[in-house]
């Protein structure tokens, strides 16, 4: 008996593992094992988001330092429009401020909405949200890890691992820029 519970529970094992494999695959999103940033990088110069990869590279100098993968909202297709529609803005901003009292594991939040931003969302007669962020697992998260990894399930935020979150946390200064591509 006992032996048939061990087989079993290493199966559902292996599923999962095949599962999230295959899944990042399918979904575009990357399976790589990155270096952590060396300690003496301390600040970043810019940031890029492309949707569509579920991907953020962060450079220095002009240099490409490292890619990390993320997730997006729930409704990742196209450009945010309005509150409530759990999509991910698109367009240029800044990281605008630092947030350590929050339901996620460290946050930094981006610029939106811009001006371009209300005005699109005033033509669907709704407002534009806010609250848009950087960040990181919810704190006392009821799913494995690797489910917030590898799907997207913000409300319209962009969202990392805990350990990326960290070192995120310590390169990206308050004004920062970001674009985030389709």
């Amino acid at each position: 008996m006992k032996k048939l519970i061990l087989v079993s529970a290493a199966i559902i094992c292996l599923i999962i593992i095949i599962y999230n494999v295959n899944y990042r695959i399918l979904n575009n999103r990357a399976v790589k094992e990155e270096k952590p940033l060396p300690v003496e990088i301390t600040k970043i110069d810019s940031v890029e988001v492309f949707k569509s990869k579920r991907e953020m590279v962060i450079f220095s100098n002009g240099n490409k330092l490292k890619t990390y993968n993320i997730s997006l909202g729930t409704e990742p297709e196209g450009p945010k429009q309005f509150e409530g529609d759990k999509k991910t803005p698109e367009g240029k901003y800044i990281f605008d401020r630092k947030n350590t009292a929050t339901g996620y594991h460290l946050s930094i939040h981006i610029s939106y909405p811009n001006e371009q931003d209300k005005i699109k969302a005033a033509s669907f007669g709704k407002a534009p949200g806010s609250d848009i962020m950087l960040h990181g697992i919810p704190n006392n998260a009821d799913l494995i890890e690797s489910y917030y990894e590898n799907n997207d399930w913000t409300h319209g935020c962009i969202a990392v691992n805990n350990n990326d979150m960290d070192e995120l946390w310590r390169v990206i200064d308050v004004g920062t820029p970001v674009i985030i591509y389709p």
